[in-house]
């Protein structure tokens, strides 16, 4: 029976991107591991506890550059991957990546896929950024298949030099894990009007979203700029930012402001995104880099 590893670094992103293919992969016959920090703010690690056929391995990752943190984590790797002995590791996010691919090489794992969602030096300068590019070299050289979510990033990386031109695949025409459009279908009325009043949000009030991480890289302290510029020009304006915050306090004082406004909604996350969606009527990205 062949075994597979998928690692990222939080348990987040296997909630968002790896529950489908995980329990698709154990009902193909695979025996299935996930191996991701167990606390990262959310809900996420405890939810995926309920897979089907999939076990799920806790392993502490610092998403930033940790070097004695890294260190034991990727010792606990290397323990991992001897004690599973997996014919395939499938690994994405940065830290994950360097850490489980460095590993997969050592022991020997006969396939190792690096899915490349973003290039996270993108959003970096200095030191950090070139850190960062160093790992994401490592972790592609320490592959022997690299998955690329878009053609456009595709491109990228071969632009800056991580891969050679021919090198790398893109999935189908381009996904991060594909949409399921039965779920993420247009509203009925009735629905649309129940999610904008989750909001408090009137007929008439124009709703623009944001559904993501809250980081600066994402652009969120531009869209809370022109949020403030568009209302300030048309009281009907709403804003509605969804997702965990993380920054190191750069953007206090752009989401202290927000938080005053009572046409502004702010939440940690939501169980429920294609509601969020339904009582939009414009969805910003006014994000630096995605992969997809």
């Amino acid at each position: 029976m062949p075994r597979v590893v998928f690692a990222v670094t939080v348990a987040m992103t296997a909630q968002a991107f790896l529950r489908d293919q995980a329990t698709a992969l154990a009902a193909r016959g695979w025996r299935v591991d996930i191996v991701c920090a167990p606390d990262d703010g959310t809900d996420s690690f405890v939810r995926l506890q309920d897979l089907v056929g999939v076990t799920i391995h806790p392993l502490a990752m610092e998403r930033t550059l940790a070097p004695l943190s890294d260190l034991r984590a990727y010792r606990a790797w290397l323990r991992i991957l001897h004690d599973l002995d997996p014919d395939v590791v499938i690994a994405s996010t940065p830290k994950a990546s360097l850490l489980a691919l460095l590993a997969a090489r050592r022991v020997g794992t006969p396939t190792r896929i690096f899915h490349v969602r973003g290039l996270r030096s993108e959003g970096l300068g200095g030191i950090l950024g070139l850190l960062t590019r160093w790992s994401e070299r490592a972790a592609i050289r320490a592959s022997t298949d690299v998955l690329v979510d878009s053609p456009s990033l595709l491109d990228t990386i071969q632009r800056v030099g991580l891969l050679e031109p021919g090198q790398g695949r893109v999935l189908g025409d381009g996904s991060c894990c594909g949409v399921d459009v039965a779920w993420f279908r247009p509203p009925s009325p009735d629905e649309r009007e129940q999610a904008r009043s989750t909001f408090g949000l009137g007929h008439d009030d124009i709703a623009v979203g944001f559904i993501g991480r809250i980081a600066p890289d994402k652009g969120v302290r531009e869209l809370v700029d022109a949020a403030i510029n568009a209302h300030t020009e048309d009281p009907r304006i709403r804003l509605v930012l969804i997702g965990p915050r993380e920054d190191s306090g750069e953007l206090d004082a752009a989401l202290d402001l927000i938080d005053r406004q009572a046409w502004a909604h702010r939440l940690p996350r939501t169980p429920d995104p294609r509601s969020a969606y339904w009582a939009l009527d414009a969805l910003a990205l006014p994000s630096y880099r995605e992969g997809f």
